[in-house]
C-alpha cells in the first residue's frame, strides 16, 4: 500500500486531508528512530 498502517490509524484519521501524509511520515520516522535505538542499545 502507498501509505500503510499508520495512514489508516485513528490518530491520522483525525488530521486534515492536507496533513495526513505529512503526519504519517513524521510518525513513521519517529518509529524508525525508536526501533534503531532499541536495536543498538545494549
Amino acid at each position: 500500500p502507498k501509505y500503510g498502517l499508520l495512514y489508516h490509524s485513528t490518530y491520522i484519521a483525525r488530521a486534515g486531508l492536507k496533513n495526513k501524509g505529512r503526519i504519517s511520515r513524521y510518525l513513521a520516522n519517529k518509529c524508525s528512530i525508536a526501533s534503531r535505538i532499541d536495536c543498538f542499545s545494549g
